[in-house]
Order: C-alpha cells, then structure tokens, then sequence
C-alpha cells in the first residue's frame, strides 16, 4: 500500500534554499524598480499639472487669430476690442489682453515641459501678478518691452538669475514668489 504523503512547503525550501534566496532578492528588486518608475511619473505628472492645469483654473485664455501680416496696431485694437466685450460678461472679473510666447521650458525627469511666456502691457502687470498670487522678491518688476519677471521655481529649475537672457532680447529684471511657474513681460503692442 502507498501511504499518502502530505504537501509541504518545509522540505523544498530545505532542499531549494538557493532558489527561494534567489526568488526573493528578484521579487524585493522588482517592486523596487516599480517604486522607482513610479516616483519619475509621478514627479513629471506634477509638473505637468503645475504648468498646465493649476496655472489656468482661475483663468481662461482666448486666442485672437488675424491674418498673416496684420499690423501691430490693427492687432492691438482687435485684442482692446475683444477684452472689452469680454469684460462685460456676466462672471467676467476682467479681460487682459495678453500675448503668450511659447518658448520658456522646464526641466522635469523625463525630458523637459513648454508653457508660455506672458507679455502684457505695463499697467497691467501688477493685475496679472495678483491674479497668480505672485509677489516681487528681488529685483524690479518689468516696465519696458525686452523685460521679464520669473519665479523662484522657474529661476532654480532653469539656472537663470537677474541679468540673463531668457529668450532672445528678453532679459530678467525681476524674481516673484508664486505657486505657479510664471514668467512675465511688457508686450511691445499693448
């Protein structure tokens, strides 16, 4: 007669000892690989959160399309016309015409993140700072055309400081505290 004999995980792991270790270390290293994949999107998502959503909840913006070679001025007016119309709106606080200039980046994990460079005219850069709840740390805010203020978060991100260039002619006056990444200039139209 055969006796049954009874599983039991006791004698292969007696028997495999090298086996299991080896199970073991594998299995401890891949939920450290998923711990450390998933910490690198989780930064890039805050980023991309931060730069993309968060900045506009409280604001929308509207895109006036003119044809190619439109002047300065005939721009300038269609964008006064439209932020007034606007203005007037029911749940409309105010219309600031603004030209966003896609060039600043941000350094995340993965590759690096775009958003726009805000240009607004002179006396409407204290209204676009207390929109985003920034307020000037160092330096001057921007009075004329070539002039930006940036965050702190941008500033450490970049490696920019006061005196360089950020894009093209465009050189940094300024530095504001912020929650968003915020860069800010006079437009020359406005």
């Amino acid at each position: 007669m055969n006796k049954k004999r009874h599983l039991s995980a006791k004698p292969y792991i007696k028997n495999n000892k090298t086996r299991i270790l080896v199970l073991i270390i594998s299995f401890s290293l891949f939920i450290t690989m998923l711990y450390g994949i998933s910490f690198l999107f989780s930064t890039t998502t805050e980023t991309f959160y931060n730069l993309m959503v968060e900045r506009y909840e409280n604001s929308a913006m509207i895109t006036l399309n003119l044809p190619e070679g439109t002047s300065s001025e005939v721009y300038s007016k269609q964008c006064q016309q439209l932020c007034n119309q606007l203005s007037n709106q029911p749940g409309v606080q105010r219309a600031i015409p603004t030209a966003l200039y896609y060039d600043a980046h941000v350094k995340a994990v993965i590759g690096h993140m775009s958003f726009g460079i805000s240009f607004v005219s002179q006396e409407n850069i204290p209204l676009f700072l207390e929109h985003y709840n920034a307020s000037l740390i160092e330096g001057k805010l921007p009075k004329n055309p070539g002039e930006l203020v940036i965050n702190q978060r941008l500033q450490k991100n970049s490696g920019l400081k006061i005196g360089d260039a950020m894009i093209e002619e465009h050189i940094i006056v300024g530095i504001v505290e912020s929650d968003s990444y915020l860069a800010l200039g006079v437009n020359k139209y406005f």
